[in-house]
């Protein structure tokens, strides 16, 4: 994965108002696949690299219980080092405009004390990394990260992403997804010095840290 800060990003933010008049431009709780699919690929998404695994929904390892159906991102074939990538299938034209970019997050109670991160955007345009290593391996409550990102023009044919890493493994338990969510928001004014400083952490973090740990 790369991030490509081009002339079409006007400003980036990493945390993101809610509008009440945003639309949804994608949404996926996973609930349309049943659980326990082990080495699973979720409807709507292509597995372009690594496996994971549909849990949730009741099954034998619903972690997040009333949460339905949810993704972990290091899957069961106990793969060491573990790097996971789904794209949806479908491509999203998004005009001029601001975007919130939102997932729950969480972590497999059965992990083994690896580093499992979490990343999430535009498919080689922009993204967002989550660290999942601090939460607790017995909460019952998602977590959630978003992030902003104001286009001055259209960016048209791109795909969302979702990407994991399991580094320490295989203990075949990572970062758990659920609820991906892309929508337009109406103007957020951000103060620029606010803008700078976001711009210039989202550029130097995030993807280059699964180089380094795969």
């Amino acid at each position: 994965m790369k991030n490509f800060l081009g002339v079409a990003v006007l400003a980036l933010g990493l945390s993101a108002p809610v509008a009440a008049n945003a639309s949804t431009v994608f949404f996926d709780d996973f609930n349309s696949n049943a659980a326990d699919q082990l080495n699973g690929t979720p409807s709507g998404w292509s597995n372009t690299s690594g496996i994971a695994d549909i849990i949730g929904a009741g099954g034998g390892f619903d972690w997040y219980p009333g949460n339905g159906s949810y993704l972990d991102l290091d899957g069961s074939r106990g793969a060491l080092g573990q790097d996971t990538t789904l794209v949806t299938n479908s491509m999203f034209n998004l005009g001029p405009g601001t975007y919130t970019f939102s997932i729950d997050y969480g972590i497999n109670h059965n992990d083994g004390g690896d580093s499992d991160w979490i990343e999430f955007g535009i498919l080689g345009f922009l993204s967002n990394t989550v660290d999942a290593n601090a939460l607790s391996h017995t909460g019952s409550t998602f977590s959630n990260s978003s992030f902003i990102i104001t286009l001055a023009s259209a960016v048209n044919g791109v795909r969302f992403f979702i990407h994991g890493l399991s580094a320490g493994g295989p203990d075949r338990s990572g970062g758990l997804v659920d609820n991906f969510k892309v929508s337009t928001v109406s103007a957020v004014p951000l103060p620029g010095a606010a803008l700078l400083l976001a711009s210039g952490l989202f550029g130097l973090g995030g993807v280059s840290r699964f180089r380094r740990k795969a």
